[in-house]
């Protein structure tokens, strides 16, 4: 499982949580420090639509809702909070997991 989160919120700090104490196995992406290839931009947009973008934050931070793909990754690239989250990888099958709870659901 791949974990990709931001650290300043409390359902990614849930989900990381929920994570250690049932001792699951993952790896964690913090999308500020890392970001999102073009290659994970495009899949999650693909994957989620309009649903993988938070509104509210691309206008506070100036930038126009993406109407496709090719805006969607340069939008995330230029403000990775705007991503819903966390989203977790699972088997490769992509997740928003909110409530972090189900994430429960794909544990062993």
């Amino acid at each position: 499982m791949i974990l990709f989160y931001n650290p300043r919120c409390s359902k990614c700090r849930s989900a990381r949580k929920l994570l250690d104490e049932a001792g699951a196995s993952y790896s964690a992406v913090n999308v500020l420090d890392q970001g999102l290839t073009d290659e994970q931009a495009r899949n999650f947009y693909t994957t989620f639509g309009d649903r993988l973008l938070r509104k509210s934050v691309l206008q506070r931070a100036g930038l126009d809702f993406p109407q496709n793909a090719d805006e969607a990754v340069k939008a995330l690239r230029e403000c990775p909070q705007a991503m819903e989250r966390p989203i977790a990888v699972i088997e490769g099958k992509a997740i928003i997991a909110r409530p972090p709870e189900v994430l429960l659901e794909y544990l062993p």
